[in-house]
């Protein structure tokens, strides 16, 4: 019966439905208090809500369960993340992908972590770590391209781009980052069209790009 509560608290939480979700969630609680898969898919539900102290209530009770979920420690890793704790949430990545090293979500998260905190080098190693595991994650792609833009590595950065234009054409982060890429190696009309481009799709992504280090 847990079980049923808490498939329906993910169907919830796929509509949108958080509160909901977490109705459900806690009833499968209270009917399998050791049920940790519960706790961390409540725990989501409040990040989803942006309760992050309670989300990461919920995924340290989920690993007090299930010491070897890897899945909850990148789940409470974003919401340190989220509360802006950048070695709380590093740390949790690179347990996860201690215990599970196939885990690419934990390599990208672990890696976008580094990078944005200047640890260029170490998230470069963590990106080509999870391409080995998926060769055509767009989102490691795209962060492994952001670490080669902030080292100056602009043709790899390139490369790496237009491997994630390729999977997805309209990524507007990829698109204004191979612009970067391409100006600071003297195609300026290139990297020109990929940034009104990008801009067309979002305006405001050189925001972003300053809030992680790097302006035009």
């Amino acid at each position: 019966m847990h079980e049923t509560f808490n498939n329906r608290g993910i169907a919830w939480r796929n509509k949108g439905r958080y509160d909901k979700a977490i109705m459900d969630y806690d009833e499968a609680i209270r009917l399998q208090p050791d049920y940790a898969y519960a706790f961390n898919n409540r725990g989501n539900a409040w990040r989803y809500m942006g309760d992050y102290d309670k989300a990461i209530a919920d995924f340290t009770e989920a690993l007090k369960l299930k010491s070897d979920y890897s899945l909850s420690l990148r789940n409470r890793a974003l919401a340190y993340e989220a509360k802006n704790d950048s070695n709380s949430a590093i740390r949790d990545l690179q347990e996860a992908t201690r215990i599970n090293p196939r885990d690419a979500g934990a390599w990208n998260s672990l890696c976008w972590q580094r990078t944005v905190n200047g640890k260029m080098e170490r998230a470069l190693a963590d990106c080509n770590e999870g391409l080995r595991v998926d060769p055509n994650h767009v989102e490691m792609l795209d962060s492994r391209a952001f670490t080669e833009l902030k080292l100056k590595l602009y043709d790899a950065a390139i490369a790496d781009y237009n491997d994630v234009l390729k999977l997805k054409p309209n990524k507007e982060e990829s698109l204004y980052g191979r612009g970067l890429a391409k100006r600071a190696t003297a195609d300026k009309a290139g990297g020109d069209v990929d940034i009104e481009a990008a801009l067309k799709i979002r305006s405001d992504v050189p925001k972003d790009f300053e809030k992680w280090g790097v302006t035009p």
